[in-house]
């Protein structure tokens, strides 16, 4: 049997998205004993927008800090942290270019509330649709095309063992 171009397009986009998986389950399961060290979270925002601020501007999304001073220096695993960062600032910016969003803003906010260090990122995407907010941190669950659906498990998974929660607010 004769395979189309189309055929193999479809094959080799789901052997990556494979591959993609794969990747991501062997990093998130060879991660090694949490390494707190004293530091600030909105330094650690900070590190993860600098280092994804060219890309950001190429998809034209704007980022945007509002970072409240008085949040202290505290034990954390950084490198953790970014990822965590780094999962959410990859999704709502995937989101905002898949949508065509005509204004494309992302913004990392912190504030310290009652002696708590609470977090939002916030996007001017499309929203995740209802039918699947019950189920975006389950593994495997995507609404988007050539997604793994590991992210935001991985990011959860991260928070809770950092004793932290990581919540979706719709809008």
């Amino acid at each position: 049997e004769q395979w189309s171009r189309r055929d193999m397009e479809k094959i080799e986009g789901n052997a990556r998205r494979c591959k993609k998986i794969v990747e991501n389950l062997l990093t998130f399961a060879r991660q090694s004993r949490s390494e707190r060290v004293p530091a600030n979270l909105n330094e650690v925002i900070e590190s993860v927008i600098s280092l994804n601020e060219y890309q950001f501007r190429m998809d034209n999304v704007e980022m945007v800090r509002d970072f409240d001073s008085r949040v202290p220096a505290i034990p954390l695993d950084v490198s953790r942290w970014q990822q965590v960062f780094i999962n959410l600032a990859s999704n709502a910016r995937e989101a905002m270019v898949d949508a065509s969003c005509a204004v494309r803003r992302v913004t990392f906010s912190s504030r310290l509330k009652g002696g708590e260090i609470v977090v939002q990122v916030l996007d001017t995407g499309p929203g995740i649709p209802a039918e699947m907010r019950e189920q975006i941190f389950e593994p495997f669950a995507t609404g988007r095309s050539g997604g793994t659906g590991l992210g935001l498990f991985i990011s959860r998974e991260l928070c809770e063992c950092n004793r932290a929660a990581l919540i979706h607010e719709p809008r």
